[in-house]
C-alpha cells in the first residue's frame, strides 16, 4: 500500500463526489430544499432507504448549523418537507430487518412537532430565512476535490413565502434575476472587470452575482425601497470580501439624475441591468427616462467605450411586455435575444419556473446605435 496516498474519503462524500445518477439525483434534492423550493423533487424510493442517504440529507438539511443551532430550512418549510422526507422512506421500505428510518430524522421530526407548526408557520411569514442559490452555470465537472461545499453559491436573507410586503415585491428573488444571472454567466464579458449598475435590485442577487462570481469591478444595487436598500448589506455581507464592492443605494426613477448623482456614480457605468422591473406600465416612462439619462453622453461610460443595457422581462401579461417593447422603440433600438428558461427539469441550480417567458433585452440609445454603424 502507498503511504503517501491520500486517505480514503468517507463513503457518503464519495457518494456525492461520484458523478452517478445517484449523487445527481440526492444532490439536486438537496440544492432545492436550500432553496426553499416549493416543490422539490425528492430521490427514488431505492436511495431513500439507504441508511447513507438518510444520514447526508439529515447533515445537509436539518442538522443544526454550528453557528446558530438552527436548521439550514425556514422552521415551516423544514417540518413539512421532513414530514414527507419520513414517509417516503417509510413507503420504501420492504425489508425492516435490513432498512429504517435514521433515528436523527425522526428525532428532529418529533421535536419540531413539540415547537408546534403553527408556530413554525407563522415565523416563516414575517421572518427573513436564509436561503441558497447554487449557481450551477459555474460549476466545473464533478471530481473528487468538487464537492458540494466549494460549488459557487449565492447566499440571501429573504423571504420565499411572501409575493409583496410595506409595499414592495424587493424581500424576494423573483425567476427574472435568475434567468438574467444565468445569462451573464454564458457572457460574463458583460460584467467582469466593469463598472455595474443595477435598477430594482430587490434581494441584490443580481449585483451579488456580479461582484462575487463574475469579476465586476464595482457594482451599485439601486432600489426605490427604502427598506430594500437596509436591507441589501447584509446579503452582500453573507457573501465574503468579493462581494464587498456592492454598494447600495436608493434611486427613484425620473427623467432626471438625483442631485448627488455625480458624486455616487463615481464616473459612470459601463453595464445597466434589471431584472422583473417592468411589471407595471405605469413605472415604465419613468423606467425608460432613467435609463436613457444613464446612457446619455453626460453620464459616462466608465471605460469610455459603448455601454451595455440588459432588462429582463417576465412575460406574466403579454400586453404589458408588448407595452414596454413599444415605450422603449420610441427611444432605443430594442434587441430580444433569444435565450429560453430552460426546462426545470434540466436546472441544477438555481431553480425557477419554465412557465412562462423571460425575455433578455438590449437597449441601445437609436442615435447610439446609428453612430456605432
Amino acid at each position: 500500500m502507498d503511504s503517501n496516498a491520500p486517505p480514503d474519503k468517507p463513503p457518503t462524500e464519495r457518494l456525492m463526489t461520484s458523478g452517478t445518477v445517484a449523487a445527481t439525483a440526492v444532490q439536486r434534492f438537496c440544492r432545492q430544499c436550500l432553496q426553499a423550493e416549493p416543490s422539490p423533487d425528492f430521490p427514488g424510493p431505492e436511495l431513500l432507504r439507504q441508511d447513507i442517504i438518510q444520514e447526508y440529507l439529515y447533515a445537509q438539511l436539518f442538522a443544526p448549523d454550528a453557528q446558530d443551532g438552527e436548521s439550514r430550512l425556514p422552521p415551516a418549510y423544514a417540518l413539512r418537507v421532513l414530514k414527507t422526507l419520513v414517509g417516503k422512506i417509510e413507503d420504501s421500505i420492504d425489508d425492516w430487518d435490513e432498512h429504517g428510518i435514521s433515528d436523527n430524522l425522526m428525532g428532529c421530526l418529533a421535536n419540531s412537532h413539540a415547537s408546534g407548526s403553527q408556530a413554525a408557520a407563522l415565523a416563516d411569514a414575517v421572518k427573513k430565512n436564509r436561503v441558497v442559490y447554487y449557481v450551477s452555470a459555474l460549476e466545473t465537472e464533478p471530481s473528487p476535490s468538487n464537492t458540494d461545499a466549494s460549488a459557487p453559491t449565492i447566499t440571501l436573507f429573504e423571504n420565499r413565502a411572501t409575493i409583496a410586503a410595506a409595499g414592495t415585491t424587493g424581500i424576494r428573488t423573483w425567476e427574472a434575476a435568475l434567468h438574467l444571472g444565468a445569462y451573464l454567466c454564458k457572457h460574463r464579458d458583460v460584467v467582469a472587470g466593469k463598472r455595474v449598475l443595477e435598477l430594482g435590485a430587490g434581494t441584490g442577487y443580481v449585483s451579488i452575482l456580479c461582484a462575487k462570481h463574475l469579476g465586476a469591478a464595482a457594482c451599485l444595487a439601486t432600489d426605490g425601497s427604502p427598506e430594500v436598500v437596509e436591507a441589501l448589506p447584509a446579503n452582500v455581507q453573507l457573501n465574503g470580501p468579493k462581494a464587498s464592492v456592492v454598494e447600495a443605494r436608493e434611486l427613484y426613477w425620473g427623467p432626471s439624475p438625483p442631485a448627488d448623482w455625480t458624486e455616487w456614480s463615481q464616473g459612470g457605468f459601463d453595464t445597466i441591468l434589471g431584472a422583473d422591473i417592468t411589471f407595471d406600465a405605469r413605472d415604465m416612462p419613468d423606467l425608460l427616462a432613467t435609463i436613457r439619462w444613464c446612457l446619455s453622453d453626460g453620464v459616462n461610460s466608465a471605460s469610455g467605450g459603448q455601454k451595455t443595457v440588459i432588462i429582463a422581462a417576465t412575460e406574466r401579461n403579454r400586453k404589458t411586455f408588448q407595452t414596454f417593447v413599444q415605450l422603449a422603440a420610441e427611444a432605443f433600438d430594442v434587441e430580444d435575444g433569444a435565450f429560453p428558461v430552460p426546462p426545470r427539469a434540466s436546472q441544477a441550480g438555481p431553480f425557477y419556473s419554465d412557465a412562462v417567458p423571460i425575455h433578455i433585452c438590449r437597449l441601445q440609445l437609436r442615435d447610439a446605435a446609428r453612430r456605432k454603424q
